[in-house]
């Protein structure tokens, strides 16, 4: 999955085309507000950090 593509779509989008490669979605970040994730490494999770309804950062984990 190209990641890149994430960085500008709304949450919902995002989530959508996460899920339709195969992997796990996994909110860290909503308007400034961190949330508390477990530290295992997954190759199929992709963390969002969301502001305003748009993704401004991706990572895979």
């Amino acid at each position: 999955m190209e990641l890149k593509k994430l960085i500008g779509m709304t949450e919902p989008e995002a989530v959508t085309e996460i899920q339709m490669a195969g992997m796990i979605p996994r909110v860290r970040a909503r308007d400034g507000k961190s949330y508390m994730v477990t530290m295992d490494a997954r190759d199929d999770r992709v963390n969002l950090w969301i502001v305003n309804g748009t993704v401004t950062r991706v990572s895979i984990g």
